[in-house]
């Protein structure tokens, strides 16, 4: 078992991804906060809300969640650094399909890479955390990968060999009886 994968992008800047453990829950949720202010930031342009607030606020909920993510051997939570500070994280799961074709498959949930450290060459710290990813998922017999993007990030997954496959629409209820 692989626990540190060590990559170089085009400036020789090493990143080190590893998978998270629980004391990496500070981190990760910064890194989440990030990642979400950043959808909600995209979302709010197209005059939508991606979150409400009560879910960004829900640090217990997050945290318990997260932490039973990292015990699950089928879960992989990975946490990428560069010069010893956080850059992004990745977390993908291993799921089995009821109706559809292939049964099993690693559903990709959250990629987030901080804007300092995105770059479109191969050795950037998306392209190492995802080769992580690949490289488990293989490990455990799967050869499909998915995943869900919001739509600005549709290029970036297709230039990693991602084909759309479908379009996840979602509703708001305003009130549920």
């Amino acid at each position: 078992r692989r626990n540190i994968q060590l990559g170089y992008n085009q400036e020789g800047r090493l990143t080190i991804t590893r998978r998270a453990t629980l004391f990496d829950l500070p981190t990760l949720w910064a890194l989440w906060i990030k990642l979400t202010s950043e959808e909600c930031a995209n979302e709010a342009i197209r005059g939508r809300e991606m979150y409400p607030s009560v879910v960004l606020e829900d640090r217990e909920s997050w945290a318990l969640d997260t932490a039973i993510m990292i015990g699950n051997p089928q879960v992989l939570l990975l946490i990428a650094e560069k010069a010893g500070e956080p850059s992004g994280f990745m977390l993908t799961s291993v799921n089995t399909r009821s109706v559809g074709h292939p049964k099993q498959f690693a559903l990709v949930h959250q990629l987030y890479v901080r804007p300092a450290d995105r770059r479109a060459a191969l050795g950037d710290t998306a392209s190492v955390l995802q080769g992580e990813t690949e490289r488990w998922v293989r490990s455990h017999g799967i050869s499909a990968v998915e995943c869900d993007c919001v739509l600005s990030n549709q290029a970036r997954w297709e230039k990693q060999g991602f084909t759309p496959a479908a379009v996840r629409m979602y509703k708001t209820l305003e009130e549920v009886k």
